[in-house]
């Protein structure tokens, strides 16, 4: 998400809260969606293009902001490195959400048939102890 989303200009649901500027508040916003909490506005928040910033907000944004050593300098001095104003796009972001999404909700559903099946085998096992001992 980091190399993804670190220098997405801030909207909506994306903001100082929820972002991927570092790797921190990175996990952070992860562990944010996968209980589900807003994650569609911040995937839509990220997916926010050219045309919206210019058009419907008034504001610019960068369509492909290139950070390298010789860029460094004029960058951090109109301020882009603290407060990046790169365009979102919707097919990047969607992809990465949708996929992580159903990764975690995958994982979790695991997780949850592995203690009811844990939780059976023990009652299972303790029906037959007592079987024996009789």
């Amino acid at each position: 998400g980091v190399q993804l989303f670190a220098k997405i200009r801030f909207y909506g649901a994306h903001d100082e809260l929820a972002n991927f500027r570092n790797f921190g508040s990175a996990l952070l916003t992860l562990v944010r969606c996968c209980t589900g909490e807003g994650w569609n506005f911040i995937m839509h928040a990220l997916g926010k293009d050219k045309a919206f910033f210019t058009g419907v907000l008034g504001v610019h944004c960068d369509t492909d902001m290139v950070v390298s050593e010789g860029t460094w300098p004029q960058l951090k001095e109109a301020g882009r490195i603290d407060d990046p104003q790169e365009c979102g796009n919707s097919t990047v972001a969607q992809i990465f959400f949708v996929c992580y999404t159903a990764i975690v909700t995958d994982i979790v559903l695991n997780l949850f048939i592995a203690v009811i099946l844990e939780g059976f085998d023990d009652g299972e096992q303790e029906w037959i102890t007592g079987m024996i001992d009789m």
